[in-house]
């Protein structure tokens, strides 16, 4: 998915995919109800608005959502929160 949206291409994810909610329909990808006939739907949807207005705007939202949030300093920042949240968690334990 994030691969997907960092070479700005449009993500087609179902709903059951996307329960973190990272992919907002219309407006940084395309999300269905996960069944085939939503699918297609969302395939012709896709297909209907390539090269468009609309498709740049999502490519672009999706782009910038994983870059702003996705990037290796804002990674190791959370993985450092993280660990430091586990360590003072356990401090008692040991």
């Amino acid at each position: 998915l994030f691969e997907s949206m960092i070479h700005r291409r449009i993500c087609i994810i179902s709903e059951g995919a996307n329960s973190d909610g990272f992919v907002i329909n219309g407006k940084n990808g395309l999300v269905y109800d996960g069944t085939d006939e939503g699918l297609l739907l969302s395939l012709n949807e896709a297909l209907s608005i390539r090269g468009t207005k609309v498709s740049k705007e999502i490519v672009e939202n999706a782009y910038q959502f994983v870059t702003q949030r996705f990037d290796m300093t804002t990674m190791v920042n959370n993985y450092e929160e993280l660990f430091s949240r586990i360590c003072e968690k356990n401090k008692s334990r040991y």
